[in-house]
């Protein structure tokens, strides 16, 4: 499934944040959050993309960048409002304040402080016709 659009929602207090009903579906039951620590923005992986992703990098077979990976993620499932609680340390390195956006990027989705998000697509914007082709 790939995962396309956004939607703007709010972090509550208790760092809590709803996840839209369509991007659920895709996801599963449970999925994978996971902090990159070279990025402004949470990724959300279902389970299967995950385990790919996993099965690479221990193939790989170089134990810091498992650890450098790995510490990084964690399994979460939403509560019966469909929301997810976001670990406060994610919160904090990606810059997540009240204003959030959930956007599908294809095979993840992402989370991003709505701030940021405008600014990424402005540098998104400004490169496009850098894009490799396609025609749809």
């Amino acid at each position: 499934m790939a995962f396309y659009g956004n939607h703007k929602h709010t972090l509550d207090a208790k760092n809590r944040l709803f996840i839209p009903a369509k991007f659920r579906e895709g996801l599963g039951d449970s999925f994978i959050l996971y902090s990159p620590k070279d990025q402004d923005c949470l990724y959300i992986y279902n389970e299967k993309d995950w385990e790919e992703i996993s099965e690479e990098v221990i193939a790989i077979g170089d134990v810091d960048m498992q650890r450098y990976i790995f510490d990084d993620a964690l399994s979460v499932e939403p509560d019966k409002q469909g929301r997810i609680t976001v670990k406060a340390e994610f919160c904090k390195r990606v810059g997540l304040k009240k204003e959030v956006i959930v956007a599908g990027v294809g095979k993840r989705v992402e989370i991003w402080d709505a701030e940021k998000r405008e600014a990424a697509m402005e540098r998104a914007a400004a490169r496009r016709d850098t894009f490799p082709k396609i025609h749809f």
